[in-house]
């Protein structure tokens, strides 16, 4: 799937897209200047997948853990209390992660949501973030 189906096909509300257009014209201009024009690689759908990479990514390297914990827990526990209580941890660590990408970086929540969601689907679809420098 191409980079800019994928980003049309995650759900993107116009305000949302707006906002991360000025953020990125933003930048653009503090590293650049006015009127400078970008190379493909620094182009706004990269950035739009440098964000969710920014927002998603840790959440992408602490969830294999707790899933390892809660089957193990299910599976040689016997029961589904350990499992049920791994579960809600998971999603308190899960919020918390989102919240604070979400005021690191003067997103919305819900748009927040929206590109860890576009990080997973980038997962699933084996689309590459591009590579900070």
């Amino acid at each position: 799937m191409e980079i800019s189906e994928l980003i049309l096909k995650n759900g993107f509300a116009y305000q949302e897209l707006l906002k991360l257009k000025n953020q990125y014209r933003d930048k653009k201009n503090e590293i650049y200047g006015k009127g400078v024009k970008t190379t493909e690689d620094e182009s706004f759908k990269n950035y739009i997948l440098l964000i969710a990479e920014l927002c998603g990514g840790s959440m992408m390297s602490i969830s294999p853990v707790f899933f390892v914990m809660m089957f193990g827990a299910y599976f040689y526990n016997d029961g589904i209390i350990e499992a049920l209580v791994y579960l809600v941890i998971f999603i308190f660590f899960v919020s918390v992660d989102i919240w604070g990408s979400s005021r690191g970086m003067r997103l919305g929540l819900l748009l927040t949501i929206k590109l860890v969601k576009l990080r997973i689907l980038m997962l699933l679809y084996r689309v590459s973030p591009p590579e900070i420098k």
